[in-house]
């Protein structure tokens, strides 16, 4: 499970962050989770449901999500 991280980002920052599910720009506030050893980075909570549900590629039975 994630936890939520402020951005914190300046006014004039031009970063754009995105998410790993849904492709959405995220401009504040983001909900990191790391999936399979890598930390990434979602606009809610649900998204990392939905990419853990959907988007990982099934098929290795043996490896935990």
């Amino acid at each position: 499970m994630g936890h939520w991280i402020d951005k914190n980002a300046a006014w004039y920052d031009q970063t754009m962050t995105y998410c790993a599910c849904c492709g959405l720009v995220i401009p504040s506030g983001y909900w990191e989770a790391e999936v399979r050893g890598e930390a990434l980075i979602f606009c809610k909570s649900d998204c990392e449901r939905l990419y853990r549900e959907h988007r990982l590629v099934e098929g290795d039975e043996n490896e935990t999500v």
